[in-house]
């Protein structure tokens, strides 16, 4: 059995991965921003970006539909969402 870790990011940089928030809930993919830094807005959307459903027009004929997460696409073709591991830095 794999063990989770909590991710950690350094000042100034944004990680996702995969872990947990703390040992009692289940794994699952986490966001994480650097000490003094204000950018939990930013980790949202990179997570909204990859997780949310979009909803798109129907085609043809009238309606929308749901289409899947970047999350949901990538676990269909047979990758490992364990693996995930996403960092980005603010530049200087």
């Amino acid at each position: 059995m794999k063990r989770y870790r909590t991710p950690t990011a350094k000042p100034g940089q944004i990680k996702i991965a995969y872990g947990r928030i703390d040992r009692d809930n289940y794994p699952d993919l986490c966001v994480a921003w650097g000490a003094g830094t204000d950018m939990k807005c930013t980790g949202r959307l990179i997570m909204n970006a990859i997780t949310e459903k979009t909803l798109h027009p129907k085609f043809p004929g009238p309606g929308h539909e749901y289409r899947p997460s970047l999350v949901d696409e990538l676990e269909a073709r047979g990758f490992d969402i364990t693996t995930l591991r996403i960092t980005i830095e603010k530049k200087p």
